[in-house]
């Protein structure tokens, strides 16, 4: 199978699970919009995003490293147990750091549930990279169908009949996330590669060599990407907060389309070390473009009605955002594209040091704003400036050879 035949069929496969998981996720906007009022709907993707940027943290991104040394083809069984050692400690750490948190006002109520969600979703990550690494891509793809379905069913228990408002919002979460590290856990027979002996000092240092300098990067990437939502729920409040998540689902389409590709992108370009003054890497991101060029148009011509069929009255105008957050999905679809040659050749350095770049420039608009759609107008007038700022003139005849790739790069 030649590699772009490869990287088809990794992209087909990984897409059956995570367009359905997607999809049913997206249709459970307009159900929160209906039993949740812009208010709770705002606070409870705050606390979800807090979880987000929490991650990485307390977990040192060691699933990134299992899924890179795995790919490595070092011993399943030493990198599986190494990472698993990480978890654990990271367990028992959130139980001391238990009377801090509970300093945090948003987290007060919600400590416990926050708490479990986070410990879930770290073991969770962490099944999900070995199982990709391993090849398991169908029961990968199978197991975000499940956390939808389960998410989805939760969701009506907790919401619709229980009436629970963002508690019931988090017990769904935990209860989907948990279902699918089950899944993997046992589908991928994930048991029989942990062992204490396995656990090796040595690999562990090679490891967090890796995953830790990904930690800035995470953080960096959640200060472009939902920063801005904390910078609304402070100037304008958790209901202007709850019209950009809602808003924000439209463009999730094409971010879906960018997390599948990544996922099957990052697994053609580590296992056969594609680096980017290969052809191989100008041909798939001409193709990638037009992809995304014609899904963001399909996307605009059916914004409006699909807006006023799926969202309640109180948010029919979120609509109109919609075009400025597609820009924002492009650009940062384009340069997840890019640093995936860096994890190849493990530089996370050089993926850092593009963030910072793209997090001047996009700071320079997150400012107080005086409405939300003003808010989205800065994006959309500086979208050129950030789209300068993530590949150099240099680096573009370096990456794409070809007048016509860089032509795709630049439109």
């Amino acid at each position: 199978m030649n590699r772009l035949k490869k990287l088809g069929w990794n992209t087909f496969i990984i897409g059956l699970g995570s367009m359905g998981s997607k999809f049913m996720i997206f249709l459970l906007v307009p159900f929160y919009t209906f039993y949740l009022s812009p208010a709770e709907y705002g606070k409870a993707d705050i606390l979800m995003m807090t979880i987000s940027i929490l991650l990485p943290i307390v977990t040192l991104s060691i699933a990134d490293g299992v899924f890179r040394y795995t790919m490595d083809k070092v011993s399943p069984k030493q990198v599986f147990s190494t990472g698993c050692a990480i978890l654990i400690l990271m367990t028992a750490i959130l139980i001391l750091l238990a009377p801090i948190l509970l300093q945090i006002p948003m987290l007060q109520n919600y400590y416990l549930l926050c708490s479990a969600i986070l410990l879930v979703q770290a073991w969770n990550a962490l099944f999900q990279q070995q199982a990709r690494a391993n090849g398991k891509l169908i029961l990968y793809s199978v197991s975000g169908l499940l956390m939808a379905v389960v998410l989805f069913i939760a969701n009506l228990i907790f919401l619709k009949y229980g009436n629970m408002g963002i508690e019931g919002f988090l017990y769904a979460n935990l209860v989907a996330f948990s279902c699918q590290a089950i899944v993997l856990f046992f589908g991928s027979k994930l048991y029989r590669l942990f062992s204490f002996r396995e656990m090796n000092k040595a690999l562990l240092k090679k490891m967090l060599l890796y995953s830790l300098p990904l930690i800035p990067n995470a953080i960096l990437w959640w200060v472009m990407q939902v920063s801005d939502r904390y910078i609304l729920t402070l100037f304008l409040g958790v209901a202007a907060n709850g019209l950009y998540t809602v808003a924000a689902k439209i463009p999730s389409l094409l971010s879906m389309i960018n997390t599948i590709f990544f996922q099957a992108w990052s697994i053609s370009a580590i296992g056969d070390g594609i680096k980017k003054n290969d052809t191989f890497f100008a041909q798939v991101f001409s193709i990638f473009s037009c992809l995304f060029f014609i899904v963001t148009e399909a996307i605009l011509l059916i914004v409006q009605p699909l807006a006023e069929t799926l969202f309640s009255a109180a948010y029919q105008g979120v609509w109109q955002y919609v075009p400025f957050l597609l820009i924002a999905v492009i650009l940062s679809s384009f340069s997840s594209f890019l640093e995936v040659s860096y994890m190849a050749e493990k530089k996370n350095k050089a993926t850092r040091h593009n963030h910072i770049k793209r997090w001047r420039c996009e700071y320079r608009f997150i400012i107080p704003a005086y409405s939300v759609h003003r808010y989205y107008w800065s994006v959309h007038r500086n979208a050129y400036r950030i789209l300068n700022h993530l590949v150099t003139p240099h680096e573009a005849n370096k990456i794409f050879p070809s007048d016509a790739s860089q032509n795709a790069l630049l439109v």
